[in-house]
């Protein structure tokens, strides 16, 4: 009987207990036997087993908790507009979702993070260490002192009377490399959790989620009419999917909980997959509806969508959507912006950024 390891706040009857443990009743044959079954099994009273359930279950629901946002903690991206439209800044306790296409600055932006997350509180900082998680190459460390050294030089400039080397910056930076999905699932699940306790960590990037999803699940062949669900091919893709969703809300389950319990920031990085043509759908297929959750306005219309659909959707609380359009063919101008899609801080909203060697700027920013 597990009654006092499941829910060790319900008093139980000595003689109860004993009656369920006889019986080789635990505390999930409570919960889905017929009351009737478990009364001729333990000879105890149908009043007293429908308390200890009900107990059982008011003990099991969640609690509702009230949420106190003026106790919320950010810390500063680097950019004050930036912080302004992200209203504080990257906040502790949360996991954001930053996306884009390839070469929009996301790495960049979270190297940027990792170099913010160090500064001291006076200066929008924690005063903590990084741990930066690769699913590819690696952190690129070239670019990275690159941006330490630029970072460096600014504080001396405005804060001579702060004291910090580039060695220093570097050194409180973790980088983790895994190689497949399997790898990534235990450094996730075990050694993360330690080294947050360990390493005083107050931003965690997860750079990029999709890379093993996308290459351990096949679920490219999968159609949405029900007469070709007799395919052996795309029977196979619904259960990648349904395995794929599994594993993806456990861990957005265990990454918040991570970033709650150790009051952290967690980044993760995200993909873009592409989609099929607006007028090969109508307006009430799936993938044109789910389009307006991905970061596109209701003027335009993208063929690229974040990576992992709305499971992962759902197990985020904010996402960020770094954009890049070439302005001229000819001399390759290009505009560049950061757009929040969604967050429980701050309303949906969009400004110009610059990226530079030196990091991701507002142009307001640079301009000054």
């Amino acid at each position: 009987m597990d009654l006092w390891q499941t829910c060790p706040k319900i008093k139980c009857n000595e003689k109860t207990y004993i009656a369920l443990e006889k019986a080789k009743l635990s505390t999930l044959d409570l919960l889905t036997l017929d009351p009737l079954d478990i009364c001729k099994k333990t000879s105890i009273r149908m009043a007293e087993i429908e308390e200890l359930i009900d107990k059982i279950i008011h003990e099991c629901i969640p609690k509702k908790k009230e949420y106190d946002w003026d106790r919320i903690e950010f810390f500063t991206t680097g950019d004050k507009i930036i912080d302004e439209i992200l209203s504080g800044g990257i906040p502790l306790g949360h996991v954001l979702e930053i996306v884009g296409e390839s070469g929009t600055g996301k790495s960049q932006f979270c190297m940027q993070l990792c170099l913010t997350v160090q500064l001291p509180q006076e200066l929008g900082g924690l005063e903590k260490n990084a741990i930066y998680i690769s699913t590819e190459s690696g952190l690129s460390t070239k670019r990275f002192f690159e941006m330490a050294k630029s970072f460096e030089k600014r504080l001396k400039i405005h804060y001579p009377s702060i004291n910090i080397n580039i060695n220093e910056l570097g050194n409180r930076v973790y980088c983790i490399t895994c190689v497949d999905l399997e790898e990534q699932n235990h450094i996730l699940q075990f050694q993360l959790p330690i080294a947050m306790e360990r390493y005083n960590i107050g931003l965690v990037v997860l750079d990029n989620i999709a890379t093993h999803f996308r290459a351990e699940y096949d679920v490219s062949n999968i159609y949405y009419q029900t007469d070709k669900m007799s395919n052996p091919t795309i029977k196979s893709g619904l259960i990648d999917l349904v395995n794929r969703s599994r594993d993806l809300v456990r861990l957005g389950a265990h990454l918040r909980l991570l970033a709650e319990k150790h009051q952290c920031a967690i980044i993760v990085i995200n993909q873009v997959s592409d989609k099929i043509k607006k007028d090969t759908m109508t307006l009430f297929d799936y993938n044109y509806q789910g389009a307006w959750f991905q970061g596109w306005k209701h003027h335009e219309y993208s063929c690229k969508v974040p990576s992992l659909g709305f499971v992962w959707s759902n197990n985020i609380h904010a996402r960020i959507l770094l954009l890049r359009s070439i302005l001229c063919q000819e001399t390759c101008t290009q505009n560049r912006a950061l757009r929040v899609v969604f967050s429980p801080f701050c309303a949906p909203t969009q400004i110009d950024i610059d990226l530079t060697h030196e990091g991701v700027f507002s142009t307001q920013t640079t301009r000054r």
